[in-house]
Order: structure tokens, then C-alpha cells, then sequence
């Protein structure tokens, strides 16, 4: 039966290409026999054309000429034009209306002593047949007509279709034979196909039915054995498959394998590769290189080309730019080689990780770091300018004690202590930078901390900016630190400038609130602003949309601390290309802040009666000051430069002792640990601590659990000698039992 079936398409198949065969056998007679009677009637009309206008032509009657031309294109449907040329190839007349195409003169040359020449021609009205005939031998000139191929191309497709139609005829006849034979011979092999099918399909509960002990019901029955077990084995395989894509899947680095035949062709590439480079996985070679800096793509190709050729492991760094955001991403690249059982190296397995969050983290704490030393390099400056200035402002005074008020002198020195007093701010602020320095709240008139900061950020910003003040009338006090007021403006006074790299215009402005209950300070820029998103972000530590070395990420940061610590809040308002404005309000205190007076200094009050005190600093000239002072003021004196020099004082002196006046940082050993040792050994002694430092050396607590005062640096005389005064006072009034001063 089934050699039948291939009979029977072996005989359709015969028909159909023999009818093919014969059909273009036939139009290929029917064609040359067609063309070669079109050529013959053409030659015919061509040559009695010529043979009535010879006459005409030599009598040079053009119209006549003209006039016959157009009788032949009239009488004959075929013939489409007709023209003369005459010996020298001048056309002497034709047939077309609109102009001569001149392109014809060209088309079908009668070479000398020919009785004709045919030429096909294509014109915008179809091919055609150019007849060329001889007028008296070509003397008088040449005669052309035009024969459209119509009628060939009519006789060709009407045999054509012909022939067709009876090829399609025994075609269609062998066709029902072949479908009568198929629904009877194929019909097993059908539903063998139908079940393949399915199975290709994913469907696994596949059964043939076996009707036959011939070959069909053989085959079927294996068929059916065939797809139980490969039931079985897709069932082992499709567990194996979702296992290891939830492995990969749960790994957030993309996971590949790759040939190790030096090509760089991938053999796996989890779907990670598209998250992590915003590439689609893609298993040419190129893929490991498409996505890297150019900068490091060559360092990269050279590494693994070479680690491949050594068959060894690799690790390398590089950085990738993602194909959609641009954004750039840091990414180890970690290989290792694969071997067979037989130790042959076969492909290289690796992972790609992502460690640009692990790069950031790294940066930061680097960066953490230095502002850390700076930090400290700043409060350790800031100690010893502390001490300079304590020795400067003392002494200045005791000379104002001397000098009468209101002589020119005495105002001299009042200009410098208001220097002075200018340079204890500076060496506050440095103290708050190292984080050496506690908040001092008081009323602040923002007005005049404004005004009188941004006398020094000219110089900030540089000359291709304008900066401007816009104050309030109205009192502008607040519970707030100077120093840190003014840290903020120079932060945003920074960010205006950085939003603006050509220069432009930044806008300082103090207001109050329409309720009256909030001071307004407004740092305006119109620069290039921000999205939505960036603000979003734009007070998150280390967040910076400046290059890469360029910023720190901690300006706004810190302004938004600061903020927060002083009880007010911050406002952003920004439109990219149209600038940005940070507002910041803080609460409104009904009262101006009250500027102290520069007093007399209490110079010889005698305010002590011999008390004797030790004083322990490390610094000669603070050291040598607060000797003087004391001395001058009553009070018996003994010094020490440091911890060991003190002990040896307080063995000597330690029962007449009544006061310990003690820096907290000495040479060697902290003043505090100092302090604890020498009143351990005698009761009833109070103490005195100084330092320059309030933060990272001192715990305030503890020193106020112990009953010890503290005296911040830079300190004046009156200070000093009320201070004493009062701990001298306080301890006479203690009970004997006292574990205190």
C-alpha cells in the first residue's frame, strides 16, 4: 500500500512538471514563430511606407510625408509611430505629437546596404518592435515604424493559459487520487503524526491506538513505550530545570559559562545580564566587551585572552555602563576553569558582581576618614589657637585694668579684644567642625549674622557671581547658634555657586512668616535646578550629583542636621532650568538679641584672702597669665606644667591646698584622671577644669556627678575670678562629709 501511494505521487508529480515542461516548450515555438511573422508584416508595412514617400521626400514636401506617415499609424493598429531621417540623420518627419523622442535616433541603427533592421525597444507605452528600412537605398533616407507587441504577447498568454488549464486539470485529478488513497492508507500514520505533535507540544499523556499487527501497529505500540518513558525522563528533567533556574535566579550576580577555546564564546549567560548591563544576553562574543568603559575594555579583553591561553583563574575589576540609564556600575568579573573527567580544560564558569554599592560604601568611609582627620586637625588647631588667644585676651585685659577709660589707648584695646572675640568665633566653629564643641544656644539676631557674614563670601564664591542681601525690617532673633547659622548659609551659599559653573545670581533673604512665628533665611540661586527625583535625595548623606572627586555628598547633609538640631525645618523649592531656593525657618523669639557691653575688667578687687591653688597648664603663657591674675587678686599661687610636676607640688603642698585649677589635656595624662588621684588623697580640695575642648576629651556628666567645674577656653578675668570665687564659697558651705569638690 504504501508503494501505491508513492505511485500515485510519483505520477502527479510527473504530470504537473511534464505539463510545465511542454508549456514552456510551446510558448517558446509559439514566441520565435509569432516574433518572426510580426518582424515579416512590419518589414512589409515598413517597406511600402517608404516606397510612398520617397517621392515627397524628394520633392522636400514635408507635409505630404507627414501626411502619409500618419495615414499608416491611423490605418494600422499595431504600427504606434513612424519617422524619416534623412541621409545625414536629421529627422525630416514623424508622427508624434508631443515633441520627438530623441533617444530613438540612437535605438536602432540600419548599418549600410541592410534591406532592414528590428530592434525591441521599451517606451513608456510598452515594449515595441523598431523596423528600420532603406528609402532608394538609403540615398533619399531611413524610414522607422513602431510595432507594438500586443499581439505576441496576446497569442503567448492565451496558449499559456491553455496549457495551464490542463495541467491543473490532471493535477487537481491527481490530487483527488492521492487524498482518496491518503484517508485510507494514512490514516494510522495520521494519528501517529497528531500524537508526535502534541508531545512536541509539551503534552506527555499521549496514547496511539494499536489496531493492526502490521508495521503501522509495531510502530505504535513502540510509540507508546517511547513517550511513557520519555514521560518519566521530562519529568526528572523539568524538576532539575526550575531547581537550577531558582538557583540562578536567587544569585543577584549574573551567572555564566563560556568556551574556553579562545574564541570568547558564550555557552551560558544567566538573565541577570540584562539587569546588571541593560544589554539583552546575547551569544556572540562581543557580548563580555559591549557594555564596558571604553577605558577599561582592552586592559579587560588582554586579561582574560590571556588567563584562557594559561588556563587559569581570573579575577577582574572594570566598569560597565548601562546600555539604557547610562548609569555607571563597578563589576568584578570572576572565572574559573572547568575540566572533564580526563582533566581536559572545557569551558570557563564565573560570575559578574556588582560592587558599585560596596565601592560607594569603601569611598565614603574614606571619605569619612579624612573629614574625620580633618576634623581633628582642625579641633587640634583650634586648642592651641584656643590657648594663644586666652594669653592674648588675658593679658590684654589686665593692661584695659591699667589704663583710664575712654583714652585712646583703652579704645585701641577694645578694637583688639573685639578681634579677639571675633577669632574665639573662628576658633569655636573649628572646635564644631572636629566635633569638639558643644551648641551654644541664645538669642541670634539673624539680621546681623547675616550681614555680617557675608562680608567674607565674595571671596567664597568668586567674582562671577552677584551676591545679594535682601534683610527684614522687622527684628529677626532666634534660640540659635551663631556658628551654625553661619554654617549653613556657607553650605548653601556652595550649592547656589556649584548650580551655576558660568556664574550668575545668588539671593540671601530674611523674612517672617505670614504668622508671625518663624524667622525665613532663603539661599536662592537661578541655576540649573533640580527633578523631582534629585530632590527626593537631595539631603541623604553622601548623595551628590556632581562628578565623580567633585563632592562630597555631606554639604546639605549637614545643613539638614544642623536644622534639626536648632528646632527649625528645611524647604526645597526647584525647577530644572529655573533654579532652586532653600528655606530655612526657625522658631521667632519675641525678643532682639542683647549685645553685652565690653566691661572693665575687675582688676585688684582682692577678691581672695591667700586661699592657696594649684594651677596645672601645660601652655607657659596661659599658665604664667592665670598666675598673674590670681596673684594680683589675693590669692597664693603654686604652678605646674604638667602631671608629674604637679604631683611633686601637691606632695609638698597638699594640706594647704584648697583649690585645683587643672587643663583637661595635659602631656601626660588626661586632667581629669589627674584631678581624681590628687583630691583621693586629701579631702576638702575643689576643682577647677579647663580645656579648649568640650566634646571627644571631656565627659560633662561625669564632671558634674563628681561635683568638678568647667571652665570653657578661651575664658576673660572676671570670668575666671567669679568662677573661683564661687567654688571657694560653695566649698566653705559644704558639710564636712561631702564626697564633692
Amino acid at each position: 500500500m504504501r508503494l501505491i501511494t508513492k505511485l500515485l505521487i510519483l505520477t502527479v508529480g510527473s504530470v504537473m512538471l511534464l505539463g510545465m515542461l511542454m508549456t514552456g516548450m510551446i510558448e517558446s515555438l509559439i514566441a520565435e514563430h509569432v516574433s518572426q511573422e510580426l518582424d515579416e508584416w512590419g518589414t512589409d508595412v515598413a517597406v511600402n511606407l517608404a516606397d510612398t514617400t520617397d517621392v515627397p521626400l524628394l520633392t522636400e514636401n514635408t507635409m505630404k510625408t507627414h501626411h502619409l506617415l500618419e495615414t499608416a499609424t491611423d490605418t494600422f493598429s499595431d504600427v504606434r509611430y513612424a519617422f524619416v531621417t534623412g541621409p545625414d540623420g536629421a529627422v525630416l518627419a514623424d508622427t508624434f505629437a508631443g515633441g520627438f523622442p530623441h533617444d530613438l535616433l540612437s535605438v536602432n541603427n540600419l548599418p549600410p546596404g541592410s534591406a532592414s533592421s528590428q530592434k525591441s525597444i521599451e517606451t513608456e507605452d510598452g515594449t515595441m518592435r523598431d523596423i528600420a528600412v532603406p528609402i532608394q537605398d538609403g540615398r533619399v533616407g531611413v524610414l522607422h515604424v513602431g510595432i507594438g507587441e500586443e499581439t505576441l504577447y496576446r497569442e503567448i498568454t492565451g496558449m499559456r493559459n491553455q496549457m495551464i488549464l490542463v495541467v491543473l486539470l490532471i493535477s487537481a485529478l491527481g490530487a483527488l487520487a492521492i487524498i482518496y488513497a491518503g484517508n485510507i492508507f494514512t490514516r494510522p500514520l495520521k494519528s501517529l503524526s497528531s500524537a508526535a505533535q502534541r508531545i512536541g507540544n509539551g503534552e506527555l499523556d499521549v496514547h496511539v491506538p494499536v489496531n493492526s499487527g502490521d508495521e503501522i501497529g509495531s510502530l505504535s505500540k513502540t510509540f507508546n513505550d517511547m513517550a511513557s518513558e520519555l514521560k518519566d525522563k521530562v519529568g526528572v528533567i523539568e524538576k532539575a530545570r526550575k531547581e537550577y533556574e531558582t538557583l540562578v535566579g536567587n544569585i543577584p550576580d549574573v551567572v555564566y559559562s563560556m568556551s574556553a577555546d579562545g574564541s570568547g564564546q558564550p555557552l551560558f549567560i544567566s538573565p541577570k545580564w540584562s539587569e546588571l548591563t541593560g544589554y539583552d544576553v546575547d551569544y556572540n562574543p562581543q557580548v563580555w566587551f559591549t557594555p564596558l568603559h571604553p577605558d577599561d575594555r582592552e586592559a579587560a579583553r588582554t586579561r582574560i585572552r590571556q588567563a584562557i591561553a594559561e588556563g587559569k583563574e581570573y579575577s577582574i575589576e572594570f566598569r560597565v555602563i548601562h546600555g539604557k540609564t547610562g548609569d555607571l556600575r563597578y563589576v568584578i568579573n570572576h572565572g574559573i576553569p572547568t575540566h572533564d573527567s580526563e582533566g581536559k580544560l572545557i569551558c570557563f564558569d564565573g560570575i559578574f558582581s556588582d560592587v558599585t554599592e560596596r565601592r560607594l560604601v569603601e569611598k565614603q568611609l574614606l571619605q569619612s576618614q579624612k573629614m574625620e582627620s580633618i576634623g581633628q586637625l582642625a579641633g587640634g588647631v583650634a586648642h592651641d589657637l584656643n590657648n594663644f588667644m586666652m594669653a592674648i585676651q588675658g593679658y590684654t585685659e589686665l593692661a584695659m585694668g591699667k589704663i583710664p577709660r575712654g583714652s585712646d589707648e583703652y579704645n585701641d584695646l577694645v578694637e583688639a579684644r573685639k578681634s579677639m572675640d571675633r577669632a574665639t568665633e573662628l576658633t569655636r566653629q573649628l572646635l564644631l567642625f572636629g566635633r569638639r564643641t558643644e551648641v551654644e544656644l541664645r538669642p541670634t539676631d539673624i539680621n546681623s549674622v547675616v550681614s555680617e557674614f557675608t562680608a567674607m563670601l565674595p571671596r567664597l564664591v568668586g567674582e562671577n557671581y552677584n551676591l545679594v542681601c535682601e534683610l527684614s525690617d522687622r527684628p529677626m532673633v532666634a534660640n540659635c547658634d551663631p556658628g551654625l547659622v553661619e554654617q549653613v548659609i556657607m553650605n548653601l551659599v556652595i550649592n547656589a555657586r556649584d548650580a551655576m559653573p558660568d556664574g550668575g545670581q545668588i539671593l540671601l533673604k530674611t523674612s517672617v512668616t505670614s504668622q508671625g512665628d518663624y524667622v525665613c533665611l532663603s539661599v536662592e540661586d537661578n541655576g540649573c535646578g533640580m527633578k523631582e527625583s534629585i530632590i527626593q535625595h537631595v539631603f541623604d548623606p553622601f548623595f551628590t550629583t556632581k562628578p565623580v572627586g567633585q563632592g562630597t555628598g555631606l554639604g546639605l547633609s549637614l545643613v539638614y542636621s544642623i536644622v534639626e538640631q536648632l528646632d527649625g525645618r528645611v524647604e526645597v523649592d526647584s525647577t530644572p532650568d529655573h533654579g532652586s531656593r532653600f528655606s530655612i525657618y526657625f522658631p521667632l523669639m519675641n525678643l532682639p538679641e542683647k549685645k553685652q557691653a565690653v566691661k572693665k575688667p575687675s582688676i585688684n578687687s582682692e577678691a581672695g584672702h591667700g586661699e592657696k591653688i594649684l594651677v596645672i597648664e601645660d601652655e607657659q603663657a596661659v599658665r604664667s597669665l592665670v598666675e598673674k591674675v590670681l596673684s594680683n587678686n589675693g590669692y597664693s599661687v603654686i604652678s605646674a606644667a604638667s602631671a608629674s610636676e604637679a604631683r611633686k607640688v601637691f606632695g609638698k603642698e597638699k594640706d594647704a591646698i584648697r583649690l585645683i585649677m587643672s587643663d583637661i589635656v595635659l602631656p601626660d595624662l588626661n586632667g581629669v584622671e589627674l584631678v581624681e588621684e590628687l583630691t583621693a588623697a586629701r579631702d576638702g580640695i575643689a576643682v577647677l577644669l579647663c580645656s579648649g575642648y568640650t566634646a571627644d576629651h571631656i565627659n560633662r556628666q561625669e564632671m558634674d556627678a563628681r561635683g568638678y567645674r568647667f571652665l570653657q577656653k578661651p575664658y576673660d578675668i572676671d570670668t575666671l575670678l567669679k568662677e573661683i570665687e564661687a567654688i571657694l564659697v560653695s566649698a566653705v558651705e559644704l558639710p564636712d562629709d561631702h564626697p564633692g569638690i
